[in-house]
């Protein structure tokens, strides 16, 4: 969303007029936000609960699949931006030249003087392209953090592979002395808790589970959610077998 938000601005001239622009992207192409009925149920407490219990390769791969519910671009910020391109490439007939390059990966960068040569590989056809470039901002996201508050108590917190907490059901931080001294954390649980962990849309019952597990009693009632869609099985009729077993049975 924002290296989309920053091409859209220097197409609109925001910070002088550039005689050149060209926005690269990893992904198949300018790919909308899924804010669909369905894909919101993600976004619920229900879901959280029944996501919080699977396997952590197995949660992985849903994050992964889930990850335009977080990480696309919102469909009317795109709208906005074709028709910007219409009006300006087809209405105005601006002779600069303004790409959209998806499917391309930045795999080096070299500078000569002023300008910058980038080296990008082009997924689509499986070649190597070379690009000259007077400016370049990289909009890489984001990285979660540890904050360097608690590097002092470090050697007591095991990581996991992504080199951050541990977390429980209740966001408390697995560590050495857990059971007197209690470390809450937030934003640091996507792979374990969740595709909605680090966004806003579940703050204010994360934070209601927070303070019902310091009180040790139910100070919010959190737990009533009716979701359409049910990802686990609680219907008594249903017997729960690993599939690897029911394979072999077959």
């Amino acid at each position: 969303q924002s290296g989309v938000e920053i091409f859209k601005n220097a197409l609109k001239n925001r910070w002088g007029k550039p005689n050149s622009l060209k926005l690269i992207s990893q992904r198949s192409n300018l790919l909308p936000l899924d804010e669909s009925p369905f894909a919101n149920e993600y976004f619920t407490p229900t879901y959280v609960n029944d996501f919080f219990n699977l396997p952590i390769e197995r949660k992985k791969q849903i994050v992964d699949e889930q990850e335009m519910t977080s990480d696309g671009i919102t469909p009317s910020y795109l709208l906005d931006l074709y028709r910007d391109l219409y009006q300006i490439k087809i209405v105005e007939r601006d002779q600069r030249e303004v790409q959209i390059l998806p499917r391309r990966e930045l795999f080096d960068m070299s500078q000569i003087g002023s300008s910058f040569t980038l080296a990008l590989k082009n997924e689509f056809l499986q070649e190597t392209e070379l690009l000259q470039a007077d400016i370049v901002i990289l909009a890489t996201g984001f990285k979660t953090k540890i904050p360097e508050c608690l590097s002092s108590i470090l050697d007591f917190v095991p990581l996991n592979e992504e080199s951050l907490f541990n977390l429980d059901d209740q966001f408390r931080v697995n560590w050495e002395y857990k059971k007197t001294n209690t470390i809450y954390a937030l934003n640091f649980g996507r792979q374990q808790i969740g595709i909605s962990e680090p966004q806003t849309s579940l703050m204010a019952w994360r934070s209601a589970r927070i303070i019902n597990s310091m009180m040790s009693e139910e100070i919010y009632k959190i737990e009533s959610q009716t979701n359409f869609s049910q990802f686990s099985s609680n219907d008594q009729s249903s017997i729960r077998v690993p599939i690897n077993r029911f394979l072999q049975s077959i």
